[in-house]
């Protein structure tokens, strides 16, 4: 049974079968001593095709310059040869099978098209301008045709619109070039088609040269900023946002994907995609030390350029992704010998980057790398420093006081409410005499835990000091604030430390916004005057006043209630 052809692949054997009819029917019939020329053609045809110049993330060949110059001397068929052995002598850069047939077919008939063109004008400028025109035309349009076969969208248009580009561009560049050539064929035959091909090499040198000085400069400015951007963020996000435009503006069309260390494992979890194209990002959430390329980079810390992944074993991160990566920067970010994360720069063609685009890219992953870890180490100072040093789940009253500044500017721009609870834990004076310190705080902390059990996870509860301690609770209602404090006081009157035979218990007092006040002190003064009336009435019931305070246990002074 016959397999079925695509039809993309039944358009490239099309095209395939057609240049080398087209040469057989025009005849292979031209004159011995234009070998010469034809090799010296071939030979530029080939340079230009293994050393392309390097524009942006595109890229000029010279190839026009080796077989028009034939095709002036010699002939259509003599250039189709020098054009179609260049061609040949390219493909030990890589031999793409089909495409690489069908590329020299597109070739061979656009310069047989353009040769029939050229014979019906006049004079020779007129008719290099209408081969050129003609050649352009055939030569985009059959790439066209493939790409709106494989895949009709913008983007299609877009890269047809750039291909076209460069073409006239090449055209350009070139002309000077094929009049040289043709002058010093003219006037000394092959040693001058000879000595043709030393300025095309050093036009083709130049500007290589003046394209990568171009780019260094560009790139050092960017790294330079993007450096100054990174330094001066103050949250990853920053940091993210800031390496996405670096990334954008110098490798354009290019995936960035940000990936940060998972602490206590080796290995690393996304936090920042840039995918320019249609389809959903495919990279995985996270990825293993073990796991292919990227995970060997994870483990040696080694920055590494990818010029083609088929042809390395271990695909770098996801083996099934729609759309295969084909270069790659793999970009460890460290500091101070530490792995911070990885950033994986991609784009879906081969050889698009070099030693200076991974140098740039080392430059920028350290740099994000020492942002990140400042960042890391302010939050951490911030948190360290807003929680209370002897008691875990607790923030200072510093911090209390900002939390309660933040609140109360919400409240007035939104009309919300909230409320302040103060509350102190009975008999700590006692526990603290009697038992020692250490169990004093074992008592606060079981006082504090049971509390945050009862809270919710964005309001702040806080040490005011000694045995008082404050709580914040955000977007409540009178009837809320209440409920909580009647609640937590109840939850703490039924803890008991197994050492000390005696119930807890905690005198609490609320202030709610607006209801009690509208200024900070106002309500503090309001909540610590409840908290001071229930502690009073709490003795009352207890018979504190009386002279002893016995509650499951030994007696107590009354001043320590």
């Amino acid at each position: 049974m016959l397999r079925r052809i695509s039809p993309i692949q039944l358009y490239l054997w099309l095209l395939t079968v057609a240049g080398p009819a087209l040469i057989i029917v025009h005849g292979l019939r031209w004159a011995s001593h234009i070998w010469g020329v034809v090799i010296v053609g071939a030979i530029m045809v080939a340079a230009s095709t293994l050393w392309p110049i390097k524009l942006g993330q595109g890229s000029i060949t010279l190839v026009n310059a080796g077989y028009f110059s034939v095709f002036l001397i010699g002939g259509t068929i003599p250039a189709v040869v020098a054009g179609s052995l260049g061609q040949m002598l390219g493909w030990v850069k890589g031999f793409k099978g089909i495409r690489s047939l069908a590329s020299w077919s597109i070739f061979s008939v656009s310069v047989l098209a353009g040769a029939y063109v050229f014979h019906h004008f006049s004079p020779l400028w007129v008719q290099a301008s209408m081969f050129s025109l003609t050649f352009l035309f055939i030569n985009n349009m059959l790439v066209l045709i493939y790409y709106l076969i494989q895949d009709n969208s913008v983007k299609t248009w877009q890269l047809f619109a750039e291909g076209l580009f460069f073409d006239v561009l090449s055209w350009v560049i070139s002309a000077p070039l094929i009049l040289i050539f043709v002058l010093l064929q003219k006037a000394y035959h092959t040693p001058g088609a000879i000595l043709a091909f030393f300025p095309f090499l050093l036009i083709t040198l130049l500007l290589g040269l003046g394209y990568n000085l171009y780019r260094s400069h560009k790139n050092t400015l960017t790294a330079v900023r993007v450096a100054a951007e990174i330094a001066a963020a103050s949250s990853p996000e920053d940091v993210y946002r800031s390496m996405e435009k670096g990334i954008r503006e110098t490798f354009p069309s290019s995936v960035l994907v940000m990936y940060r260390k998972i602490p206590h494992r080796l290995a690393v979890r996304r936090v920042h995609v840039y995918y320019p194209f249609e389809e959903p990002p495919p990279y995985k959430e996270e990825v293993l030390a073990s796991e292919g390329i990227t995970g060997w980079t994870i483990e040696s810390r080694s920055s590494e350029l990818i010029d083609d992944s088929e042809k390395v074993i271990g695909r770098f991160v996801n083996p099934r992704i729609p759309r295969i990566m084909r270069s790659v920067l793999l970009l460890p970010m460290v500091t101070d010998r530490l792995l911070i994360g990885l950033m994986v720069v991609a784009h879906p063609e081969p050889h698009q980057y070099g030693p200076p685009d991974l140098r740039l890219g080392q430059i920028l992953a350290t740099q994000a790398a020492v942002s990140l870890r400042k960042i890391d180490l302010l939050v951490e100072t911030r948190h360290l420093s807003a929680k209370d040093p002897l008691l875990a789940g607790l923030y200072n009253f510093r911090y209390f006081q900002e939390a309660l500044d933040r609140e109360m500017r919400v409240a007035e721009e939104e009309g919300t409410d909230f409320a302040v609870i103060f509350f102190d834990v009975d008999h700590l004076k006692f526990v603290n005499d009697t038992y020692g310190h250490l169990m004093g705080d074992r008592l606060l902390q079981l006082v504090v835990d049971t509390v945050r059990l009862e809270i919710r996870e964005h309001d702040v509860l806080a040490r005011y000091g000694g045995d008082e301690f404050i709580l914040l609770l955000r977007r409540a209602s009178q009837k809320a604030a209440e409920m909580a404090m009647e609640r937590i006081q109840g939850k703490v009157s039924q803890c008991q430390l197994d050492t000390i035979p005696m119930t807890l218990g905690i005198s609490v007092g609320y202030a709610h916004y607006p209801s009690d006040g509208v200024a900070i002190e106002q309500l503090l003064f309001v909540a610590d005057q409840r908290m001071y009336q229930n502690k009073v009435q709490r003795r009352i019931e207890r018979g504190a006043l009386k002279g002893t305070d016995v509650v499951n246990g030994p007696n107590i002074p009354s001043e320590n209630g």
